[in-house]
């Protein structure tokens, strides 16, 4: 047995042996000092034997400080302190290693999971999750890896089907699984935007990416709307030839559609639809409130920058909200939704009952005018009552786009409607 073992194996040198082992972890050196408390009379003695207290020596029940540079210097014959601490199978070590190889665990799973992507933006996308989220990778990160390599392969997916090609699991990104967080992240990230707070914001990025949820019972009512392209909406909105046609998300994420005249029209209620089937030519979304999914992805597609597209809603403060949120996202202008508009309205509602609560929330910058009138009138106005002013509307427009529908004329409506706009009331 060498000398550092006869050492750690001495009766009553235990106890200084397990607190100067927890000391050097903690500093990474031998240094500074421990206490021990009430000492049996094996460890007085052994520590008297070793002297490391100065002339006073120790007795049983005494607590003492027991400097570890000066221990070190007296096991030198042993080898020195960390010998017979190694000798005696003490954990050496120090809790900056630990981090350290923590880290090292941690970065090479983190370069793991950047590894096995090909696909740049995904790994891009891991490099800010892990600059952002600190830690090792999530454990549903492989999964939602797995997905946007699947979505780089398919147009669309049902949502439950991916999840099931990807974890196994078709319920692997309902809406509360941490792989349906790092999902929308990941989406967010190639849009160059945060993950929007409102579920159906969140659901319109799934589509946007081609990812349904509720694929057929998301669905948006049009009529009027004529275009070319290939899939089951073209189809069917060539088909009605500017009857009303009601789409599923399904249709129009699995189509191509495109549009040569720039104006557009969307209103909030599906009874203006009904009531502009008569005019024919006009080419008119129905939002149905906030707007599903389906209306999301058929304006992405027949909406661009360049369309004029003109909204009309109720005028309550959804209603406002609503047109706000179609500024934003579409560029939409208002159609007979202004403080204008609104007066005009209330004449025909003179009777009508005062029944809006005061509103919440502060006004959307461009409605600030008629959100005070609303707060003045407190009268909600609906589609319903300014339908007949909307189809005269887009029954002037109409007409008009009828008589200079003539070949070799492309774009006939959006120039009849730039020569109208002086007509009306937009």
């Amino acid at each position: 047995m060498t000398g550092a073992a006869r050492t750690a194996a001495s009766p009553g040198l235990d106890g200084l042996l397990r607190a100067a082992a927890e000391r050097y972890r903690v500093l990474g050196r031998v240094g500074g000092s421990v206490r021990l408390t009430a000492l049996s009379a094996p460890e007085a003695r052994a520590i008297a034997h070793l002297g490391v207290t100065g002339r006073r020596l120790p007795h049983a029940g005494d607590s003492i400080d027991v400097d570890l540079s000066r221990l070190d210097s007296a096991l030198t014959g042993a080898g020195g302190l960390l010998a017979v601490l190694r000798a005696g199978g003490h954990e050496l070590a120090t809790r900056a290693e630990h981090r350290a190889a923590a880290r090292g665990v941690l970065d090479a799973a983190w370069d793991a999971a950047s590894a096995a992507v090909g696909d740049e933006r995904v790994a891009a996308w891991i490099v800010d999750l892990r600059r952002s989220r600190g830690g090792g990778p999530p454990d549903a990160l492989p999964i939602a890896v797995r997905a946007l390599a699947l979505l780089n392969g398919r147009r669309t997916w049902d949502r439950a089907r991916l999840a099931s090609e990807a974890a196994g699991d078709p319920h692997a990104f309902d809406d509360d699984r941490p792989a349906a967080a790092l999902l929308l992240g990941a989406l967010a990230f190639r849009d160059g935007a945060e993950v929007p707070a409102d579920a159906p914001d969140r659901r319109a990025l799934l589509a946007r990416h081609g990812i349904l949820v509720d694929p057929l019972s998301s669905s948006v009512l049009v009529c009027g709307l004529r275009v070319t392209g290939t899939g089951p909406a073209a189809a069917l909105l060539r088909s009605a030839d500017g009857g009303h046609v009601l789409l599923t998300l399904a249709q129009v994420a699995s189509s191509e559609l495109r549009r040569s005249e720039r104006d557009l029209f969307t209103c909030e209620g599906a009874v203006v639809v009904r009531a502009a089937e008569s005019v024919g030519h006009a080419p008119l979304i129905c939002t149905d409130g906030q707007p599903s999914t389906a209306c999301d992805a058929l304006l992405r597609q027949v909406a661009p920058l360049r369309a004029a597209v003109r909204h009309s809603g109720d005028f309550d403060w959804g209603g406002l909200r609503i047109a706000a949120l179609m500024g934003r996202r579409y560029g939409a202008r208002s159609w007979r939704h202004d403080a204008a508009a609104y007066e005009l309205a209330l004449q025909g509602a003179a009777h009508r009952p005062r029944s809006l609560d005061p509103p919440r929330g502060r006004p959307p910058a461009e409605f600030e005018e008629l959100w005070e009138r609303l707060d003045e009138q407190r009268v909600p106005i609906w589609q319903e009552d300014i339908v007949d002013l909307l189809i005269e509307d887009l029954r002037r427009g109409s007409a008009s786009a009828a008589r200079r529908n003539r070949p070799g004329r492309p774009g006939f409506l959006a120039s009849s409607w730039r020569r109208r706009r002086r007509d009306l009331a937009f």
